[in-house]
């Protein structure tokens, strides 16, 4: 009898399905695993895989669990659960959040007598299932619930540790909170966590209690400067006032922003200059000095750019840019460039301002060499000076090296009315024509509607 409401069911449903589900139905129906699909696909229902009497009867359950019809998903649901095989947990948790009260009350009753002799490798297996379940209002006050975190924690307690760290980052900090809220019993893990946002629960949970000395003292020399600089935001913001022997340990520290925020506290709780400091150094910490971007500087911006340091060499960029931007040409453009992206991108955005176009146009070579995207980069920087020799450019770029995605940009500038600059030469307006003509006569890599748009931004 349940077979063949069971089909009746399906076959309604699929003859309401759209036909784009349908033709995905036909790549899932021949899957080798179509389980492994359903498994972390918590909104996926059974009307988009057609007919499935060809499957054995538990795949059929599998697939019957997620049907739309109430009275089908309540005959599968106790299927799965009286003929329960590993695995079979999936479906029945999911279940936990039906939308009809008698098919939840079901999936609770097993949670309730069962969850609690399941091995540690189920709940593994359904963290994203977990966390998905979390947030679910019909799901987080019940007893079922309950039932699911205190075994959950019991058996985590029990874990080795390189075994929890093996565990989804977002499922750990899921723990760590649930286990707050009880007794505390993961906070020592806290500390070891390999994700630096786990680590800072410490000062973000509400339920912890004061921090121990061990915890402070990790906490501020941890390696992770988002950590550290938090760290230092959550004791000002409990009234703590920084001593000078810290401060002045953190205005040497790497990151920058750990560094200004020291500097402020210096100067206004201890009356303390960090540049005299800076200027002090002997080493590369004199180089701090690009932290105020002071003009008479520059010189030692300068030489600071040839420094053996990645971070110094970007400082001293940084701080001749921003300092005195009309003096870029004395850098060696090119090579920084090539360098890496972060210095990339910072003098990608004065060169429009400075350069002449026929200064930029020799940087085609440099930004070529720098990256897969060098010639994008270049070209969108045209395009901020002079918009018909971007176009002449991205086009030469189409018809003479068979580059796609120049024209695809050209297009999305376009389309975005991203059209700045001043008029194109004659000379620049006939090579764009010419381009666009070759384009016409492959119509059928290029759409001529498009050549149309673009031939129209000429008029």
């Amino acid at each position: 009898m349940f077979k063949g409401i069971f089909k009746k069911i399906i076959n309604r449903d699929t003859a309401n399905a759209k036909s784009s589900l349908k033709s995905q139905s036909d790549s899932i129906k021949h899957s080798a695993d179509f389980r492994a699909e359903l498994w972390n696909d918590f909104d996926r229902r059974a009307s988009i895989y057609g007919s499935i009497d060809h499957l054995p009867e538990r795949d059929q359950h599998w697939l019957s669990s997620i049907c739309y019809d109430g009275y089908v998903r309540e005959q599968s649901l106790r299927w799965l659960i009286n003929n329960y095989h590993k695995g079979d947990e999936n479906r029945i948790l999911l279940r936990l959040d039906d939308w009809v009260e008698p098919i939840r009350r079901i999936a609770q009753q097993w949670v309730l007598t069962r969850f609690n002799q399941l091995p540690f490798s189920v709940v593994k297996s359904n963290q994203k299932l977990l966390l998905c379940l979390s947030r679910k209002e019909r799901v987080k006050d019940e007893p079922a619930w309950e039932q699911i975190i205190n075994t959950t924690l019991a058996q985590v307690q029990r874990l080795d540790p390189a075994e929890f760290k093996t565990l989804n980052s977002l499922f750990r900090r899921f723990l760590y909170i649930e286990s707050m809220k009880r007794n505390q019993a993961l906070r020592s893990m806290i500390l070891n966590d390999s994700d630096p946002v786990n680590r800072l629960m410490l000062i973000t949970c509400p339920d912890l209690n004061l921090l121990t000395p061990e915890e402070k003292t990790s906490l501020q020399t941890d390696k992770s400067a988002q950590v550290r600089r938090q760290f230092i935001y959550w004791r000002l913001s409990q009234g703590e006032t920084l001593t000078q022997e810290e401060l002045l340990a953190h205005v040497m520290d790497q990151n920058p922003g750990i560094r200004d925020l020291a500097r402020f506290y210096l100067k206004r709780d201890h009356d303390v200059d960090a540049y005299r400091l800076y200027r002090e150094q002997s080493d590369d910490k004199f180089y701090y000095i690009a932290d105020y971007n002071r003009r008479e500087d520059f010189d030692l911006f300068l030489k600071g750019t040839r420094s053996s340091y990645k971070s110094t060499r970007q400082n001293c960029i940084r701080a001749l840019i921003n300092c005195a931007p009309e003096r870029l040409r004395e850098l060696d453009i090119p090579k920084l460039i090539r360098s890496n992206r972060h210095i990339r991108s910072m003098i990608s955005e004065k060169i429009p301002k400075v350069l002449t176009v026929s200064e930029v146009l020799d940087l085609r070579e440099a930004f070529q060499d720098s990256s897969p995207a060098g010639l994008i980069q270049f070209c969108n920087l045209l395009r901020q000076m002079s918009f018909p020799l971007f176009m002449d450019v991205s086009l030469q770029l189409v018809t003479q090296e068979d580059k796609k995605e120049h024209w695809l940009f050209l297009l999305e500038c376009i389309n975005n009315g991203r059209t700045p600059g001043m008029p194109g030469t004659p000379e620049i307006v006939q090579s764009i024509r010419d381009n666009l003509e070759l384009l016409k006569k492959a119509s059928n890599r290029y759409s001529l509607k498009d050549v149309q748009l673009v031939e129209f931004i000429l008029k």
